[in-house]
């Protein structure tokens, strides 16, 4: 460990090792009021069909963007399976889970009249709204809020608002549900950062960053009804905690979060049933972007997590490393544009597959990227992007599909200036 900190230190990302991936896949990342309910309109571009007592307002299939056309699927790599669908009509961050076949996107919608928080479910190429409910505080939202199915088929929900309040819900997967109510459950949330949220057995976790100095990772455990809810801050003494996630696949469930640093940055671990005392250092990491985007998949007895980093000549990268090793990190997306970069995870049965939002290369008018990219027997694969076309494209998200147990498929949603998409995503693993 020793040695691998002082290659850290001395070439940053750059020169530390190898990792057996592939040798054009080897660049390395280089170091330089009370809550308002409402009813569910439909988050699209046409009128709704007006709803009936036994049928809720189904709205048509919208047009997709010319970005996201379908690609042929090539060995090692990912490919878009279909037409991308337009699920809303309004940008704001959002975050995409499947459950039973169907994909469920969550995220904020910013109008005249305050935050309002979105649901929808999309179905083939079809875009069904779920909720929408307003936030009491508004301001503009610079991560997404979080969503998990429960073991009882429900969705678990956390949003935070423009007072740096943290709220919680529970929804319905399948049918709209008017008139939900979050409940505040933390204050003094960094707006920066996403909450972590968990579902498993009778109860629900859900992380936050805390702002404070340091800032602290602050864990709720409440029961599978939101009743009974505890909080304590696991961040170990003499440390901070940031950009908490929870590591994708992994069994048992572990929060990930970043002591983050200009130089080191510990990556931390914690289970669910523990303490901060129970709290241990992963591996550390070089060249931490600020603020810190973490994301994690496990598969087998491998755990995997991107970052994202500064790279050469201060441009925006993300790195790969696997927890408890010193392998060198090595690059999802090398450092080749300017602005700022979110990276995402899922955990899949043959391996682990990421999306990243990324400055494109070479570009100065705010022109993005998403690329996506497996990870199975140690290499990553051939690199999927999806030109965004000056739309402006971030705040990627992927989920796993195992609604099929011959076929796994993924959902990929991401935000332009003016909407939200979702598309499907099929992967080859096979080196």
């Amino acid at each position: 460990m020793r040695a691998f900190i002082a290659c850290v230190l001395a070439l940053g990302i750059v020169a530390c090792g190898s990792h057996g991936d592939r040798d054009h896949h080897r660049e390395p990342v280089a170091p330089p009021p009370p809550v308002v309910a409402e009813p569910a309109p439909p988050p699209v571009d046409t009128p709704p069909v007006a709803p009936t007592p036994a049928e809720p307002a189904q709205p048509p299939a919208t047009e997709q963007p010319s970005a996201a056309s379908t690609l042929h699927l090539a060995p090692f790599a990912c490919g878009l399976v279909g037409d991308a669908v337009r699920v809303w009509s309004h940008g704001g961050p959002a975050t995409v889970r499947v459950v039973n076949g169907a994909a469920i996107v969550l995220g904020y919608d910013e109008r005249d009249d305050g935050l309002y928080l979105y649901a929808a479910r999309v179905h083939g190429s079809s875009s069904s709204p779920l909720f929408r409910t307003r936030l009491p505080h508004a301001t503009h939202p610079s991560a997404p809020p979080a969503l998990v199915a429960t073991p009882s088929g429900r969705l678990f929900i956390a949003a935070i608002d423009g007072s740096n309040n943290v709220y919680a819900a529970l929804a319905d997967a399948m049918l709209p549900t008017p008139g939900i109510a979050p409940r505040e459950v933390a204050q003094s949330a960094d707006r920066r950062f996403a909450p972590a949220i968990y579902a498993e057995g009778a109860q629900l976790f859900l992380a936050y960053t805390k702002s404070a100095t340091p800032m602290r990772v602050m864990a709720i455990t409440m029961g599978a009804d939101m009743n009974g809810a505890t909080e304590r801050d696991i961040t170990p003494e003499g440390m901070g905690g940031t950009a908490a996630t929870y590591l994708d696949g992994a069994m048992p469930s572990t929060l990930l979060f970043v002591d983050a640093h200009g130089g080191l940055s510990p990556i931390l671990g914690w289970t669910r049933s523990g303490d901060s005392a129970s709290v241990r250092v992963e591996r550390a990491l070089s060249t931490l972007a600020e603020p810190a985007s973490i994301a994690g998949a496990a598969y087998g007895e491998h755990r995997f997590v991107a970052y994202v980093a500064i790279g050469r000549a201060a441009t925006s990268a993300v790195g790969l490393v696997e927890l408890g090793h010193t392998d060198a990190p090595v690059a999802i997306v090398p450092g080749t544009g300017y602005g700022q970069s979110h990276v995402t995870a899922a955990a899949s049965r043959q391996g682990a597959v990421f999306a990243v939002d990324s400055p494109a290369a070479g570009e100065s008018r705010g022109e993005r990227v998403i690329t996506v990219r497996v990870f199975a027997n140690g290499a990553l694969g051939e690199p999927l992007s999806v030109a965004t076309q000056g739309a402006n494209a971030s705040f990627a998200s992927i989920a796993a599909d195992t609604s099929d147990p011959l076929r796994e498929s993924f959902a990929l949603s991401w935000t332009t200036s003016d909407a939200v998409y979702l598309a499907r995503v099929a992967c080859d693993f096979s080196p």
